[in-house]
């Protein structure tokens, strides 16, 4: 009788067990994603039930403005920046998160498909932000994703700059003739922001003469200049520039196009100056020309170029303009006189 008490009380302990477990499971939630369980649980996605995370794992992607706050949506001028960062939390469990923004893929969405890109991304790994330069007037959304999660959405407005007025700058106010001069253009927008409209306006100077490549400006002639920029119709500072006589110290012979028999092609000459810069002649008036015909004499270690004068059958120049009619290995030389001083370049051109 003791020995049936005994088996029964052990058969009631092990089926309530079991019934206390397949309890447990029913009543553990449902969920879709990780967003859904408690705190310290993730979605299993083969049931489809909230179960509990032994280990740290990455359940959802939290992403702010650090410089504008916990909003959402941000509004911001063109050619403005802002600041992002993620942060992971894990196991849903606000307490257990980490900076995560060098270890994560960033995303734009504009709100119309057609709009293109209106920023780009720029990270600051040192600092463990990412950096959002708005290029372009639009909206956009912008997140972040890492091992299948994905972020938030937050929203961007990129507003119209107004520009109300500009200031320019240079770094020296004397320079040398065909020297290249950086100019500095700053314009001040509307609520005290600043954009650089170095690259976005144009140079005038007076007298005329200056010639602008974005903002690397030069002159054409020596002399006191006047110089200012304009967005528009909004006109920049003038400033006061003095240009002076450069002096040659080496000129440079070059063409763009490679040499085919019987095919005209155009010679180049730039000027290279001791006070920077150069200058491209345009005109071969003043250029003494030699044309060469380069042959190896000798054999194994006592072969030598030999050059020799070409003939009127081996080629025609004219101004800039050399055609090569023999299929010979050719050496052009260009001289010019400069006071007491005579530069001479050459190049070598290969048809054999």
């Amino acid at each position: 009788m003791k020995t049936f008490l005994f088996l029964f009380a052990i058969l009631f302990i092990f089926v309530s067990c079991d019934s206390d477990t397949d309890t447990k499971d029913d009543d553990k939630k449902g969920c879709i994603t990780n967003t859904e369980c408690d705190k310290g649980f993730k979605c299993d996605l083969d049931t489809n039930k909230c179960v509990e995370s032994l280990v740290d794992e990455l359940t959802s992607i939290e992403v702010d403005f650090t410089d504008a706050g916990e909003v959402k949506v941000l509004d911001i001028i063109l050619g403005e920046e802002t600041i992002l960062k993620a942060y992971g939390i894990y196991n849903n469990d606000e307490d257990n998160t980490d900076n995560i923004t060098n270890d994560v893929r960033w995303f734009l969405k504009n709100k119309k498909e057609d709009d293109g890109n209106i920023g780009n991304f720029e990270p600051d790994i040192s600092n463990a932000q990412q950096k959002f330069i708005a290029t372009k007037v639009g909206s956009t959304e912008v997140y972040c994703r890492k091992s299948g999660v994905e972020s938030e959405h937050l929203t961007i407005n990129v507003k119209e700059a107004v520009i109300e007025s500009i200031t320019m700058s240079t770094p020296k106010d004397t320079i040398y003739l065909y020297e290249s001069l950086n100019l500095s253009v700053i314009g001040i927008l509307e609520g005290g922001h600043q954009i650089d409209l170095s690259n976005d306006v144009t140079y005038y100077s007076d007298p005329a003469g200056i010639e602008a490549n974005g903002n690397k400006v030069s002159f054409t002639a020596t002399g006191a200049y006047q110089v200012w920029s304009k967005k528009g119709d909004i006109e920049s500072n003038k400033i006061d520039i003095i240009v002076e006589e450069n002096i040659v110290e080496a000129i440079r012979l070059f063409y763009d196009q490679s040499f085919v028999l019987n095919t005209p092609e155009t010679l180049k000459i730039k000027e290279m100056y001791k006070g920077g810069g150069e200058h491209l002649l345009e005109s071969s008036e003043d250029i003494t020309w030699e044309v060469k015909i380069i042959t190896v004499e000798g054999e194994g270690d006592d072969a030598h170029d030999v050059e020799n004068d070409a003939t009127d059958a081996d080629y025609t120049l004219d101004g800039f303009t050399l055609t090569l009619k023999t299929a010979n290995k050719f050496k052009v030389i260009a001289s010019k006189v400069y006071g007491e001083d005579t530069f001479t370049a050459d190049s070598t051109i290969d048809l054999r």
